[in-house]
């Protein structure tokens, strides 16, 4: 267990980061996103949490996203890596490589998904459709 100035330079270290470190619930809301959140997307992390993870995703992609991510909520993948367009504050979108993986329980149950969130180093920005990742 983390004492109080451990847990303060976690925090620290956290929002030091360039990628954005985050969780969410079983259902695909935030419970947690570091201070890279608002860099990477304009969005201030207060009002994000709680809202679900698709609604940053570009509107064209949230279907698929949301099948691409089903296994891996279902416990069937421990692990996933893809690439997804968010959008960003002003109506921009960015391209966005994702690492996520189970959060798991004592009794086996996914929880939730906790992962990493950063710029794309393999496709540029843009507003177009691109092949699926």
């Amino acid at each position: 267990m983390l004492d109080h100035a451990n847990e303060a330079r976690a925090e620290s270290v956290l929002d030091d980061l360039q990628e954005v470190v985050f969780q969410a619930d079983e259902a695909g809301h935030w419970v947690f996103l570091n201070a890279a959140w608002e860099t990477l997307t304009g969005f201030p992390v207060a009002a994000s949490l709680g809202r679900s993870c698709f609604d940053y995703v570009h509107p064209e992609d949230r279907e698929r996203k949301r099948e691409l991510l089903r296994p891996l909520v279902r416990g069937e993948l421990a692990y996933c890596r893809q690439q997804i367009r968010f959008r960003v504050e002003g109506a921009d979108l960015r391209w966005v490589d994702v690492f996520a993986h189970a959060i798991v329980d004592q009794g086996g149950a996914v929880t939730g998904i906790a992962g990493i969130l950063s710029t794309s180093s393999l496709r540029a920005p843009g507003p177009g459709p691109g092949p699926a990742p």
